[in-house]
C-alpha cells in the first residue's frame, strides 16, 4: 500500500497536477459513455431499420399480388402504383433526415 500525504503536507504543484488527473479521468469516462450511448443507438437504429425493411417487403407483396390478381382495374393499377412508389428512390428530405441521424 502506498503512503498518502495528508491535505496539509501537498504542494499547489501536487494539487494542480491531481486536478489534472482528475479533469483527464473524467473526460475519458464521459468518452466512453458516450461511446456506449452511440452503440446502444446505433443499435436501436439497425433494428428499427430491419423492422422497416421488413414492412416494405409485406407491403410490396400485396401489391404484387393486387397487381397481379386484383379483381378489378382498379385494384390491379393500385398494384401497379404500389410497386412503382416502392420502385422510387427515397425524396431528398427523408435521405437528409436519415443522414443526420448516422
Amino acid at each position: 500500500m502506498t503512503d498518502r500525504r495528508t491535505a496539509s503536507t501537498i504542494t499547489d504543484t501536487e494539487l494542480d497536477q491531481l486536478y489534472a488527473r482528475l479533469a483527464q479521468a473524467e473526460t475519458t469516462a464521459r468518452w466512453y459513455a458516450e461511446a456506449d450511448s452511440a452503440d446502444a443507438a446505433a443499435g436501436s437504429y439497425a433494428h428499427r431499420a430491419e423492422a422497416a425493411e421488413v414492412a416494405l417487403a409485406r407491403v410490396r407483396e400485396i401489391a404484387s399480388e393486387l397487381f397481379m390478381a386484383g379483381r378489378t382495374q382498379t385494384e390491379r393499377e393500385i398494384g401497379r402504383r404500389l410497386n412503382a412508389a416502392l420502385d422510387q428512390p427515397a425524396p431528398a428530405a427523408a435521405t437528409h433526415a436519415t443522414d443526420d441521424q448516422e
